[in-house]
């Protein structure tokens, strides 16, 4: 009876860790499951934030260009109307500003070297 005894105690065993292995299997299968979609979730999200950058580039890109040709078309009509006060350097009219207005820098564009400098004839008559 003794032999009866130790194989039934073996095969109880051996249910019990086949159990135990059965029970590890299906919480790693859970494991991998969950890890699997959470890797799903993440790569969902990248590539969205991803998209939402490129959307962001594409935008500020558009923007930066936009400024650039409103900054020149400025730099443009400024030397356009500092053309125009030269045009009018001989008038009597508040020459000081004149010549302030001429000699500041234009942004974007090398300054003169030299300031723009004027001496209006004389106005009064020496005998």
């Amino acid at each position: 009876m003794k032999k009866e005894e130790t194989i039934k105690e073996k095969k109880s065993k051996r249910a019990r860790k086949t159990g135990k292995t059965e029970e590890d299997e299906m919480k790693r299968k859970n494991f991998l499951e969950r890890n699997r979609i959470a890797a799903l979730k993440c790569r969902q999200r990248k590539k969205q934030w991803l998209q939402n950058l490129q959307t962001k580039v594409e935008y500020l890109t558009a923007d930066n260009e936009q400024y650039n040709m409103q900054a020149s078309a400025l730099r443009e009509e400024l030397i356009h109307l500092k053309t125009l006060l030269m045009a009018h350097k001989d008038c009597p009219i508040n020459q000081k500003a004149m010549v302030d207005a001429l000699n500041r820098p234009i942004p974007g564009l090398p300054s003169l070297t030299q300031p723009y400098d004027y001496n209006p004839p004389s106005l009064t008559h020496n005998n």
